[in-house]
């Protein structure tokens, strides 16, 4: 988790200066702006069931759980001139992981997501389906690796200019055995729009 919190914070830091519409002009909104923009996002995420704790030789322990993690992720949105509707496909990578000296844990996955937003005055409510791909849990020397089922899950979102907040239901079903982790979390993201055409 903290290898993903160091890649989110060097992601924030380096997106703006690639963006050819800085979130910060209010003149230059891509979520608003009528026609085909491309969008870049990172996530920061929190919940679902507890996969693994990870013991640390200082005594401490951290949870990789179902939900949590960080998500860097990219894609394209489609706003409609003629009525204030868009539509935003993005494809990311959303991983969970720690790193101790004497073990690493990881499970990460593939998010494909297909949105449909309504927007007024900088305001965004959308909906849709999240499709996770490969979904690994990776316990290193502590079990070996465990692979779940690719899930699907619904997605629901309120964002205003660059920031959003998403909710995300979804359950992970395991490959080869009777067990199913629930992925359901709340997220905070930044979005950045790129020139559009």
């Amino acid at each position: 988790m903290r290898h993903g919190i160091i890649l989110l914070a060097c992601f924030f830091s380096v997106a703006p200066v690639f963006a050819a519409e800085p979130m910060a002009d209010d003149a230059a909104d891509y979520t608003q702006d009528a026609g085909t923009h491309f969008t870049a996002i990172a996530a920061l995420a929190a919940g679902g069931d507890e996969l693994a704790t990870i013991s640390f030789t200082n005594g401490d322990s951290q949870d990789i759980k179902a939900g949590s993690g960080v998500y860097l992720g990219g894609g394209f949105l489609h706003n409609f001139a003629a009525v204030p509707v868009s539509v935003q496909v993005t494809l990311g990578y959303f991983v969970a992981d720690t790193a101790a000296t004497n073990t690493q844990a990881r499970f990460s996955r593939y998010p494909l997501d297909a949105m449909v937003f309504y927007r007024n005055a900088g305001h965004r409510f959308g909906a849709g389906l999240t499709y996770h791909l490969s979904p690994t849990l990776d316990l290193d020397q502590l079990g070996g690796t465990y692979k779940f089922e690719n899930a699907q899950g619904l997605v629901l979102e309120y964002g205003y200019k660059w920031f959003g907040i998403r909710y995300t239901t979804i359950d992970y079903e395991a490959k080869g055995f009777a067990y199913t982790a629930s992925g359901n979390h709340l997220s905070i993201q930044a979005n950045w729009g790129f020139s559009g055409w």
